[in-house]
């Protein structure tokens, strides 16, 4: 029988051993930076994507829902090899156990919703304010992050240094993408960016937690079974979305790919593959460890931008990055004393890798 591991102790295959201390740090250092490095290439090949005129030659809402078929598709494949167990049973008899936990699934619903209310809050938003006010203030979703921790995960409230280290870590964000001048948010504007950053936060600390729950039906479910139902109900957030505000996408296939090239199914995949490290960094690690690697991610993308197409640097991305490098050690320095808490509140994650990072 299967027996699960605690909440912080969890690893990708069930067979792991808890106290494999040495492979789980290297585990969680390969999650932290693969996490960074797929989202860095996401960035950049979205970007890479823009045609002249500043808009996409596709429809990027299909390309969301490609990007959840594919994720789906991949979980399923990965239920079939044994990825979560099941070594005597055929690949069907693997999927049909896991399909049978589907009454378990209906959580898995809430972070597609959420996740949908947040890209919609987005058209909403850079509509009232500019796109660098907005990048400026959607960083705020790190305090967020925070608080719903703190309500929602257990032990893990933040001490008052991390509490500054997340400060810092918002304030290193804002600064790196300080590129262009401001202007004034109306308080409108300034709620609403507000209520989309703790949308997406929300949707971050609830997929740590399904990801990581130990209690009633869940302790039965593996790693790609709970990935199979977090992308199918993915996938049936996305259509909705798509035949409410885009249903001319849906008339034929025709319409559905207009625009795909060899690019657009790069970003396909590649997006996959970063859901994928999303859901890995959320079960080894936390969603505050998440703003941290998205930290990172901003600062990778910049300077790999800079070399790839010769975008100008932010002229206070020095300054961010210094920021992001400090609330990372603050953070991992100021860790409550007592013993090990049973959920991922530390980046577990060596400094010098951190930092390589940024």
């Amino acid at each position: 029988s299967r027996h699960p591991t605690p909440a912080h102790e969890f690893m990708l295959w069930d067979s792991w051993s808890p106290a494999d201390g040495p492979t789980r740090m290297s585990t969680t250092a390969a999650s932290f930076a693969l996490y960074v490095g797929l989202w860095t290439a996401q960035t950049l090949l979205v970007r890479a994507a823009v045609q002249p005129n500043g808009s996409y030659a596709f429809d990027y809402a299909t390309v969301c829902l490609c990007v959840e078929c594919v994720k789906l598709g991949g979980a399923l494949l990965a239920l079939a090899l044994g990825a979560d167990g099941g070594a005597k049973l055929s690949p069907c008899a693997r999927v049909g156990r896991a399909l049978s936990n589907a009454p378990a699934s209906l959580p898995f619903a809430a972070p597609s919703i959420l996740y949908c209310a947040y890209n919609l809050l987005q058209f909403v938003n850079l509509a009232l304010v500019s796109a660098p006010t907005f990048r400026t203030v959607i960083n705020i979703k790190v305090v967020f992050t925070a608080l719903f921790a703190r309500c929602l995960v257990a032990n893990s409230t933040p001490t008052v240094q991390q509490w500054l280290a997340l400060l810092t870590l918002a304030a290193g964000c804002a600064v790196s993408q300080l590129d262009e001048r401001l202007e004034p948010v109306s308080v409108v504007g300034f709620c609403l960016i507000c209520l989309q950053g703790s949308l997406s936060s929300l949707a971050g600390v609830f997929t740590q937690w399904l990801m990581q729950h130990e209690n009633g039906r869940a302790r039965t479910l593996g790693f790609w079974e709970r990935g199979v139902f977090l992308y199918a109900w993915g996938a049936v957030a996305n259509l909705l979305f798509i035949a409410f505000f885009c249903p001319a996408a849906l008339a034929s296939p025709s319409a559905f790919f207009t625009g795909y090239s060899t690019l657009t199914a790069v970003i396909v995949l590649n997006g996959a593959l970063a859901g994928f490290s999303t859901a890995l960094l959320l079960r080894l690690l936390s969603a505050v460890a998440k703003e941290f690697a998205n930290a990172a991610e901003i600062l990778t993308t910049a300077l790999a931008a800079r070399a790839l197409f010769g975008t100008r640097l932010p002229a206070a991305l020095g300054v961010g990055a210094v920021l992001v490098v400090g609330a990372m050690a603050t953070y991992e320095r100021a860790k409550p004393p007592g013993p090990k808490p049973k959920s991922s509140d530390s980046l577990a994650v060596p400094q010098a890798a951190i930092a390589s990072l940024c």
